[in-house]
């Protein structure tokens, strides 16, 4: 039986918002419960560009994924 996916969206990331935290802690979660999880989220972690704009907009897919984003270490699908 396939194990489910789990994508939790929030529009950018940070290391002080509380939404933006509680998303980022339930991606943490999940993956430690053993589900695959991902946050899905855009290219700005608190106001700043994390992900260039232009690796989104050449991208075959639309987003960029990162198996552990450089800023907060979870894996993430920007767009």
């Amino acid at each position: 039986m396939a194990r489910p996916v789990i994508g939790v969206i929030m529009y950018q990331t940070s290391n002080s918002k509380g939404q933006e935290l509680v998303a980022q802690r339930m991606v943490k979660w999940f993956l430690r419960l053993g589900y695959e999880a991902y946050l899905i989220t855009s290219i700005y972690h608190d106001g700043n560009e994390v992900v260039k704009r232009r690796a989104v907009e050449t991208s075959l897919e639309g987003y960029v994924f990162q198996e552990k984003d450089t800023i907060i270490g979870l894996p993430t699908i920007s767009r």
